[in-house]
Parts: C-alpha cells; structure tokens; sequence
C-alpha cells in the first residue's frame, strides 16, 4: 500500500486496484495547461504488485500515468467499483 496527501493534507493508504477521486498535476515546463478537474482513476498493478510498479489509469482510456503525476483524494463509492 501507498500513502499520498489528499485536499485536506490528511494521508490515507490506498490499497490498489480501486477506484479513486483524483486530479492530474500540471506538468512541470509544459507549455499548455491541462483541465485538472478531478476525476474516477484506478491504482493499476498490471507491471508489477509493488508500489514501485503502480500506475494510474484514466476511466475511459487505456493510457497509464505515473502516481505522482496526479494528486488523490479519496477512494470512489463501491457502486463505481465494478
């Protein structure tokens, strides 16, 4: 399990393969600024089970992300779980 600081600054664990409240940092020298609103992300293990392996997946794409590239806030409803 990874901790990360949401919102609140309060840090929580997250166990992976969930769902979670999440938004995308801006990237650091980027000349175009991406919409940051927040949105449902999944902790994936698919290269590996240990933290240092994880990724982030976007809902609706097949891209991963580094977790460092998004800032999380709390785990999604079961119901959005499937």
């Amino acid at each position: 399990m990874a901790s990360f600081a949401g919102l609140s600054s309060v840090k929580f664990t997250m166990p992976p393969n969930r769902f979670y409240w999440a938004r995308r940092l801006p990237a650091e020298g980027a000349a175009i600024f991406e919409p940051n609103d927040i949105e449902v992300v999944r902790v994936s293990t698919v290269f590996g089970a240990t933290p240092e392996f994880w990724t982030v997946t976007v809902m609706g794409s097949d891209e991963h992300f580094d977790l460092a590239a998004f800032e999380f806030f709390h785990k999604a409803p079961r119901r959005l779980q499937t």
